[in-house]
């Protein structure tokens, strides 16, 4: 119980973290609004806060390896409301692209690290541990349009500086118990290593197939984040608080499915959840592409979240154990490398956006739901998978 307690400690760190990640995409009518951006120049804002990422994340986790340094999580939430605190206070197009790359910056610094303790503090029950961690980042991108569209509405463009208030308060709760996460999470490692034997052996082509996987998910998942809410405004003719109250219905049914699939792959098997979840979402990613009736659009997109979500805490558990000698690299790339490829991939879904229109972009991102679900199909088992109550 108390190693599920830091669990929970890690999950605040997550959602404060992620809550400027979720802000990002609801901040772009603002942007777009103020500034004359266009689709592409906004999109590439998504871009600048996942650039950095791509490449710092796994480099994080692999020194984290070597070296720990659990205090690095307590830096990035501090960073990563930091940069978007700044946006609200520039002119400058590039001013708002460091900006928003600053944000990249506190994010790489905390899902590593964040990520590893997670993984050792669950102990056994790791897709029940998991997806409480990962479920922060569903809540993250759920809070944070409401909260970016309440603080535009209510306060202007400065309001973003409540951002950095919250992540100066959770950065400096995660500084005083770090010390203690960090050592029961050494007592768990231990315990696995003894249990492990000289079974832990590292499987790249496996951990491949699942990092190829989310990266697919990834670019749906973030380039959903960023054209949802112009897809209500441009394509449903509905108003900019509209769009973001779909944006956060996007990510608080993904937040539910996290929690569920999670407990779910600890009892049924980790391979059948995530079939079940990548057959589920391509076609409700083209029924939801071709839709162009508000209520439904707003069925389709809770579903195409529980679909897309579901499967997310399991996928991670998998890559990790498939690299058990690597799990800091491991969760780099699981938790900062994927997602930082969505990110990349935004601008150029932009630029369809900009020439063909928001649908042709969604179609895009059908297409790559289908990739997503042949990646996910050549994952083998883990062993016992779905045995014996697994």
């Amino acid at each position: 119980m108390k190693t599920k307690r830091y669990s929970y400690l890690l999950l605040m760190g997550h959602i404060s973290t992620d809550i400027n990640q979720g802000a990002l995409p609801a901040l772009l009518p603002f942007l777009i609004a103020e500034h004359g951006l266009s689709y592409t120049s906004a999109a590439g804002l998504v871009f600048a806060s996942n650039l950095v990422s791509s490449v710092v994340q796994p480099l994080f986790g692999h020194l984290g390896d070597k070296m720990e340094n659990p205090k690095l999580m307590c830096l990035g939430v501090l960073l990563a409301s930091g940069g978007i605190s700044f946006m609200g206070f520039f002119d400058n197009y590039w001013a708002l692209f460091f900006s928003a790359m600053a944000t990249g910056v506190g994010v790489a610094l905390f899902h590593p690290e964040a990520s590893k303790l997670a993984a050792y503090v669950s102990g056994e029950k790791k897709g029940e541990g998991m997806s409480i961690f990962a479920v922060g980042g569903n809540i993250g991108f759920a809070v944070g349009p409401v909260v970016c569209s309440a603080l535009m509405l209510g306060l202007g463009m400065r309001g973003t500086a409540v951002f950095v208030c919250q992540g100066a308060a959770v950065a400096a709760i995660l500084l005083m118990k770090v010390k203690a996460i960090h050592s029961a999470a050494m007592v768990q490692k231990t315990v696995a290593e003894e249990q492990a034997g000289d079974g832990r052996k590292d499987n790249w082509p496996a951990f491949t197939l699942v990092s190829l996987s989310m990266f697919c998910r990834a670019i749906v998942g973030t380039c959903l984040n960023t054209f949802v809410p112009l897809f209500w405004v441009y394509v449903l003719a509905q108003s900019v608080a509209s769009g973001n109250v779909h944006l956060t219905v996007l990510a608080a049914s993904g937040a539910i499915a996290t929690l569920l699939g999670g407990r779910l792959a600890d009892r049924i098997g980790f391979k059948r959840i995530i079939m079940i979840c990548s057959i589920s979402a391509v076609p409700l990613l083209f029924l939801f592409t071709f839709n162009r009736s508000p209520l439904v659009a707003t069925v389709l997109i809770a579903l195409v979240g529980l679909a897309m979500s579901g499967c997310h805490s399991t996928l991670v558990v998998m890559g990790q154990s498939f690299l058990p000698n690597r799990l800091g690299l491991a969760s780099g790339v699981l938790y900062g490398l994927t997602v930082s490829v969505g990110g990349i991939a935004a601008p150029g879904v932009g630029m369809i956006a900009d020439n063909f229109g928001i649908p042709s972009a969604l179609l895009v991102l059908s297409v790559i739901g289908v990739l997503a679900l042949v990646f996910s199909s050549l994952i083998p088992r883990l062993p016992g998978d779905g045995i014996s109550g697994r």
